[in-house]
């Protein structure tokens, strides 16, 4: 599979700068984007490098949380109430967590530099 995708890539024509621009722009990947970066302006590279930063840091929080979104309803189910004791903590730090670091910096709708 591996070896079809690059033979494909490699027989297909360049996608055009333009396009690979807006898509830079519009889904703010990681990555090794150099010859696509440079071309995207300085501050909403500096605005992206910010987002990156708080969805990394976010991700624990977010992993934490979605599995005690699983568990909290399974130990009450199961009437475990000791073990959802521990758990119910642990959510709501994982949920505090996903508000300060990533839910608090979301860029506003009306943003200028929000992708169209």
């Amino acid at each position: 599979m591996l070896s079809g995708a690059i033979g494909f890539s490699l027989i297909t024509p360049l996608t055009d700068e333009r396009r690979l621009i807006h898509f830079y722009r519009t889904t703010r990947p990681f990555g090794p984007w150099g010859p696509v970066r440079r071309k995207v302006e300085q501050e909403l590279l500096e605005r992206m490098d910010k987002e990156n930063r708080n969805d990394v840091i976010s991700a624990p929080f977010a992993l934490l949380w979605q599995i005690t979104l699983f568990l909290l309803p399974m130990q009450l189910i199961i009437k475990t109430y000791n073990a959802s004791l521990w758990t119910l903590p642990l959510h709501l730090v994982a949920l505090a967590g996903l508000y300060w670091f990533w839910w608090r910096n979301l860029p506003k709708a009306d943003d200028p530099l929000q992708p169209v």
